[in-house]
Formats: C-alpha cells, sequence, structure tokens
C-alpha cells in the first residue's frame, strides 16, 4: 500500500514538473498563483520519497548486512513518506503567493465569494472524509484543514456563504481530530517497534 502511494506521489509530481503548474485540487489556482519555479519546487518534494527511500535501505543493507539491515529499511518508507508530506505542505503553505489586495491592485474584480466558499466547504468535507482511510491522512487532513480556513477566512472578510460557517467549522475539527488520531497511533507504533526491537 505503501509502495502505491509513493507510485501516486511520483506522477503527481512528474506531471507538476513537466506542466509548471499545481493542479487545481491542491492549490487553487486563481486565488493563489505560483511561478513555474515554485510549482517545480514543490513537484520535487513529491519526487523524492521512492529514490530517498531506494537510497537509504540499500545504505542500511550495507552498513548493517543481510537480515539486520533488511529489517531496519522496512521502517524507512513510510518515515520517508511523512517527511516529504510534511516538506510539501510546508511549501505550498510558506510559497509567496498573490493576495486579494494584491488582486485588487492590479484592477482585477474580486470573484463573487459564495460560490468559492461553497466549493472550499464541499472540498473541505470530501479530503476530511478521504482522510480517514488512514494510509491517506498525511495528505488529505491537512489539505481539507487549508480549505476549511480559506473558508472562513472569507466568510469573515465577506460575510457571504455564513450559512456554511457551522458545517466549515465541524468539518475542519473533524479533519484536525482525525489526523490527531492518526499521529497518536503512528507515534504508538513506532514507539512499540523501538521499544520490542528490530
Amino acid at each position: 500500500m505503501l509502495f502505491f502511494v509513493e507510485i501516486v506521489m511520483l506522477l503527481l509530481g512528474l506531471w507538476i514538473a513537466i506542466r509548471g503548474r499545481v493542479p487545481g485540487f491542491i492549490l487553487d489556482r486563481e486565488r493563489t498563483p505560483l511561478t513555474a519555479a515554485e510549482a517545480r519546487l514543490i513537484a520535487v518534494t513529491l519526487l523524492l520519497p521512492l529514490p530517498l527511500e531506494l537510497a537509504i535501505s540499500v545504505m542500511l543493507v550495507i552498513l548493517f548486512g543481510g537480515e539486520r539491515g533488511l529489517a531496519a529499511s522496512a521502517y524507512v518508507g513510510p518515515v520517508v513518506v511523512v517527511l516529504a508530506t510534511i516538506l510539501f505542505f510546508v511549501l505550498v503553505f510558506f510559497l509567496p503567493r498573490v493576495s486579494e489586495a494584491r488582486h485588487l491592485a492590479e484592477g482585477r474584480a474580486p470573484q463573487s465569494t459564495e460560490p468559492v466558499v461553497a466549493r472550499l466547504a464541499r472540498r473541505a468535507y470530501l479530503f476530511t472524509l478521504i482522510g480517514t482511510l488512514g494510509i491517506t491522512t498525511p495528505i488529505f487532513c491537512p489539505l481539507a484543514y487549508r480549505r476549511a480556513g480559506a473558508a472562513l477566512r472569507l466568510i469573515r472578510q465577506h460575510g457571504a456563504g455564513a450559512g456554511y460557517r457551522g458545517f466549515v467549522q465541524i468539518t475542519r475539527a473533524a479533519a484536525v481530530a482525525v489526523f490527531v488520531v492518526y499521529f497518536l497511533t503512528l507515534t504508538w507504533w513506532a514507539a512499540r517497534l523501538i521499544t520490542q526491537g528490530f
């Protein structure tokens, strides 16, 4: 299953690197456009897990040899995927984006916010549901949290879509709860493996 996630990350990273833009289900291109270089930097984080896991696993087998090296390399995949996912979301969150004030300064009219809030609320809910599947939690729960936060910001700033406020707040809380439960389970599992040895 983890290999499948790494392949999906690799294919998505290749698609972003070739096209030079991040797909709309990850980042709303209208509200936060990225340059091609910034998109390709994000693509690097998605391309890293599979080659990095292979390199670290080979190094562990060489260092520890045989059975012990193979046993130690079994834990490399999840760690690399989680670290790459965290780096991916850090880059998506902190890369410079065009704000609404900049849109207005350039003379562009703001979008009607009611449909945008509705779309963000639906996506946050969908991403939270997908995040409950376990292996998809590190990817989709932060996406759900970001979408819900963007919807709440629009509701606060423009007052449009106020009927979605409760739904979005519950969805954001659910995304946080699912992610925390996943993280605690993963931490417990890792601590148990460390205490029992490889």
